[in-house]
């Protein structure tokens, strides 16, 4: 039994990946494929000793490092494992792998220094434009607040 990918390359999201099966169960014995811990059995397309997962499935699949697991099983001896295979498949935009985390940066290069001589407080002016206004006019809301240029 042998997996027709390269199991240490990563491939896109969307590819169909063939396990070839040798030698071929018996017919009390059944082969079931697994992706982790989903059962893609019945999603198998079967030619033959080539079971392939194709590649309209590949929702199936999440992104990431897989391991394909094939199983035989039989009244007589119930679930053994035959083989593991490594499956790495990329993201949608093509990343090997991709987090996300939130953040919130307090650093910055503007500090508070209180009220100037010659500058105008902001509570004078109307309120902030709101949120999707131009970048012009919270410039000119927001200069009001700014140190004069020496």
């Amino acid at each position: 039994m042998r997996p027709t990918w390269d199991v240490e390359r990563w491939f896109p999201f969307n590819s169909p990946f063939t396990i070839v099966i040798d030698p071929l169960p018996g017919p009390d014995e059944a082969l079931r494929v697994f992706v982790d811990d989903v059962d893609l059995t019945a999603l198998m397309e079967v030619e033959g000793n080539r079971w392939t997962f194709p590649a309209k499935l590949s929702r199936a699949v999440p992104a990431g490092e897989r391991t394909v697991i094939v199983y035989l099983v039989s009244e007589s001896e119930g679930w053994q494992e035959l083989a593991q295979f490594p499956l790495r498949l990329r993201t949608r935009a093509g990343f090997e792998q991709a987090s996300f985390a939130l953040a919130l940066d307090f650093l910055g290069d503007g500090q508070w220094e209180g009220e100037q001589v010659g500058v105008a407080p902001c509570k004078a002016l109307a309120p902030l434009p709101s949120r999707g206004a131009s970048p012009a006019s919270t410039a000119a809301a927001l200069s009001c607040c700014a140190r004069p240029s020496p």
